[in-house]
C-alpha cells in the first residue's frame, strides 16, 4: 500500500512478497490428477464412486463420475450435494434388502455385490449391479469405492431366455 506525506504526496511503497511457487504447482498437480481421474473413469461403463458412509448410513459422495448421467440422468454435482437423490429411484420391493444389506457391511466390513432396480421418472425400470468395498474405516464412517453398472438388457435376455425355455419345456411336456 501507499505511503503518504501531509501532503498526500506518495512518499513510498510498503507490502510484503511471497512465494508462493510450491502451493500453485501444489495445486496444479491436483488439478492434474482430478483431470485424469475423471478421464479413466469416463472409460469405465456406469458410474464410479467414492462415498463416505456412517453408522446411520448417511452417504456422503466425494467423487461421482460423470457415468451417472447414462444412468440416472443426473450430474456428478446433483449426486455430491444431494446424497439422498439417487435412493428416491429405488424399486419399492428392494428398498429394505439394499438398506439391509448397508447395515451389515458395518457389523462385519465387506465387499457388497448385488443387482437392484431403479424406477425412473417416467415409470421405466432399471436393473443396476452395484460392486464396492471399504478402503478405509475408523469407528464412525466408512470410505467406500464402487461402481453401478446398467444391466437392464443382460436381465432382459435373461428373461427372455428364461421364458422361451419354460414356453419349450411346456412344448416337450
Amino acid at each position: 500500500h501507499a505511503v503518504r506525506g501531509p501532503d498526500g504526496e506518495v512518499l513510498f511503497y510498503e507490502g510484503t512478497v511471497e512465494d508462493i511457487s510450491a502451493r500453485v504447482r501444489d495445486q496444479a498437480a491436483l488439478q492434474q490428477n482430478a483431470d485424469q481421474l475423471r478421464m479413466l473413469t469416463s472409460q469405465v461403463p456406469g458410474m464410479v464412486f467414492l462415498v463416505e458412509v456412517d453408522r446411520s448410513i448417511a452417504r456422503r459422495y466425494r467423487f461421482v463420475s460423470d457415468g451417472i448421467r447414462d444412468i440416472y440422468g443426473v450430474s456428478p454435482q446433483a449426486l455430491i450435494d444431494d446424497p439422498d437423490l439417487i435412493l428416491r429411484y429405488r424399486h419399492p420391493d428392494d428398498q429394505n434388502r439394499l438398506t439391509e444389506e448397508m447395515h451389515a457391511v458395518w457389523q462385519a466390513p465387506a465387499s457388497l455385490g448385488s443387482e437392484f432396480r431403479i424406477v425412473m421418472p417416467n415409470g421405466d425400470v432399471k436393473w443396476l449391479l452395484r460392486r464396492s468395498s471399504v478402503v478405509r474405516q475408523d469407528e464412525t464412517v466408512q470410505v467406500r469405492v464402487g461402481v453401478l453398472i446398467d444391466i437392464t438388457e443382460r436381465k432382459r435376455t435373461e428373461l427372455a431366455l428364461r421364458d422361451t425355455e419354460t414356453r419349450w419345456r411346456l412344448a416337450m411336456e
